[in-house]
């Protein structure tokens, strides 16, 4: 049986279960030999407190327990935290509410308020082409140019064509993700010929798919919520993805190989509807905007600092074996591929652009 494991190092849990014994708590001590009255008086109180939250809701594919929902948690207590208790976030994991184009529509229409994901999900977005280009293998060379995108100009233009177009308010990333790289379940890949004829789960990512093609393979897109079934079932061979929610979805279970590729950087990042944010008073919106902040740089130097080595380890200790690949035979051959994607996927010159940032 699949055990979901939590990410440790966030501590949600010891936060999450903190919070709930505090409400039992002070709900048993308010109405312990009281009268009828006294009892009527705290459950309206209590209701009233209930209806000055504020609850928005947040939807995220990752299945409950790994690191998207967690740190879309985390974000949540924070904002409880900043707000003094007056809004708190419903984090729906699992992909509850539908595939990545139905979480931009609920948004778009004002039912849904945040969708927590990747940037390349803006592709199914109108104006949202430009943003194959976030996924182009080897874009980034390291971690420092990929911040320096997320800070650059380019990436103000197109997030606002983006929001325009679809009604959407870009509010920032809420985590560093590990780079991706890929798993398998009884071949290892040193080089891209190894892939072929592998099938190879994907994201929604035109620039994924193609690049997994010319080395090879074929890929697959299945989404977050049906992965561990694809990978046990055999319907696909391996599955590309980031180190910690490689471990944390428990794929050791049914993976035996771990590439480190390290080929695409990426975040976590949130949109929010632009009709719930217009509902807001000006003092929300900045708890909003700080809460979020507050998390990207916890979530993001507890990654960095203790998450990524820990979850490398533990895959291992697993029965994962961690194998080397040729690096300078995958950037070689995703150059080549790369250029052709220029004004196809994405606008002309704008992959140069973005290698010119470092």
């Amino acid at each position: 049986m699949k055990k979901v494991k939590r990410l440790a190092a966030l501590a949600m849990a010891t936060m999450i279960l903190t919070a709930g014994c505090g409400g039992k708590a002070d709900n048993g001590a308010s109405t312990a030999g009281s009268s009828g009255e006294t009892q009527t008086s705290a459950s309206s109180q209590a209701a009233q407190q209930q209806e000055d939250v504020l609850v928005l809701k947040l939807g995220v594919p990752a299945p409950a327990g790994t690191v998207q929902p967690n740190t879309a948690e985390l974000w949540a207590d924070k904002l409880e935290a900043v707000s003094g208790g007056k809004m708190t976030i419903e984090v729906l994991a699992g992909g509850v509410l539908g595939n990545t184009a139905a979480h931009y529509s609920q948004m778009e229409q004002g039912t849904l308020d945040f969708f927590l994901t990747g940037f390349d999900t803006a592709t199914v977005l109108k104006e949202g082409t430009d943003f194959s280009v976030c996924v182009v293998p080897f874009l980034f060379e390291d971690l420092d140019h990929y911040h320096k995108f997320l800070e650059s100009d380019i990436l103000k233009e197109m997030v606002a064509k983006v929001e325009a177009a679809n009604g959407l308010k870009y509010m920032g990333p809420i985590s560093d993700q590990a780079p991706r790289s890929l798993t398998t379940t009884n071949t290892p890949v040193k080089v891209p010929a190894d892939l072929k004829n592998m099938k190879i789960r994907t994201p929604e990512s035109p620039a994924i798919t193609k690049m997994l093609t010319a080395w090879g393979a074929n890929p697959m897109v299945v989404s977050g919520g049906e992965l561990f079934q694809a990978l046990q079932t055999g319907m696909v061979d391996g599955q590309d993805n980031d180190l910690v929610n490689s471990y944390t979805s428990s794929f050791s279970e049914v993976q035996k190989y771990y590439m480190n590729l390290d080929y695409i950087y990426s975040d976590m990042v949130i949109w929010m509807s632009d009709i719930s944010w217009n509902k807001l008073t000006e003092q929300q919106q900045g708890w909003l905007t700080q809460s979020l902040e507050e998390t990207f740089k916890e979530a993001s130097d507890t990654l960095w600092n203790t998450t990524y080595e820990e979850c490398l380890r533990k895959f291992q200790e697993e029965g994962v074996t961690y194998i080397e690949v040729d690096r300078e035979a995958f950037v070689k051959s995703a150059e080549e591929i790369a250029a052709k994607f220029d004004g196809e996927l994405f606008r002309a010159g704008l992959y140069e652009q973005i290698k010119g940032l470092k």
